[in-house]
């Protein structure tokens, strides 16, 4: 446990929190799930602290509480992304066993899609962004009704 401050952290966490911090820089607005996280977070951090509903959360405190709200946000993305992939997933099964008359418009959109965002995702980490950091780039574009390949 690392103690900064006279806060106690641990290493691990702070490292968490830098990288998150690097990666989520690249996303230029927060989330209203975000913002509700945030706020709720502080509320309950001014209690345990006893600090005055008007009184500021010390910086560092304040850039863990954002932390942890950016990184629970991009994790439910990433669970609906993830989700939405295995759904995407048994259905182009059931695709590949129906008859080509009834694989309809929409299927052949999302296998599109999905190549389209498969050459995306490589050739992100080909310009030297991690997977996971081109996977939470792809997932950012997705979320914000940008991806298509039109």
């Amino acid at each position: 446990m690392v103690f900064d401050q006279g806060i106690g952290v641990s290493a691990s966490r702070k490292t968490r929190a830098a990288t998150t911090k690097q990666v989520a820089a690249s996303r230029p607005t927060e989330t209203p799930l975000e913002s509700q996280l945030k706020q709720e977070i502080t509320v309950g951090i001014k209690r345990r602290l006893g600090l005055d509903e008007s009184d500021k959360v010390p910086a560092e405190v304040q850039g863990l509480v954002d932390s942890a709200a950016r990184e629970v946000v991009e994790n439910s993305i990433a669970t609906g992304v993830m989700q939405e992939l295995e759904s995407v997933a048994r259905r182009l099964a059931r695709w590949d066993a129906e008859p080509a008359a009834a694989r309809s418009f929409w299927d052949l959109e999302l296998l599109h899609e999905a190549e389209y965002l498969a050459a995306k995702k490589k050739a992100l980490q080909a310009a030297g962004f991690s997977s996971e950091e081109a996977m939470r780039l792809l997932v950012a574009e997705v979320t914000a009704g940008g991806s298509a390949s039109a």
